[in-house]
């Protein structure tokens, strides 16, 4: 599982924890990024991107987005 930290122009950050999978849409198909590639997937920062762990789901969206932090965790 992972920890994401997405920071927006404005300064605010947002933490998910527990992300076991990750999904967008880009060229015209749904991608669709497993627990094991987390760490070495390259997240566009354009684009709205799923999250999802064992308990919860969650939506981000792209827009002004300057950074994806994505964190192993123990």
């Amino acid at each position: 599982m992972c920890t994401f930290i997405f920071q927006y122009e404005n300064g605010v950050k947002h933490q998910f924890e527990h992300i076991k999978s990750v999904r967008y849409s880009g060229a015209g198909k749904v991608i669709v990024v497993d627990e094991q590639n987390l760490l070495t997937h390259p997240f566009p920062t354009g684009k709205d991107l799923h999250l999802f762990s064992d308990r919860s789901n969650f939506t981000v969206n792209g827009k002004n987005l300057t950074y994806i932090e994505t964190k192993k965790e123990d």
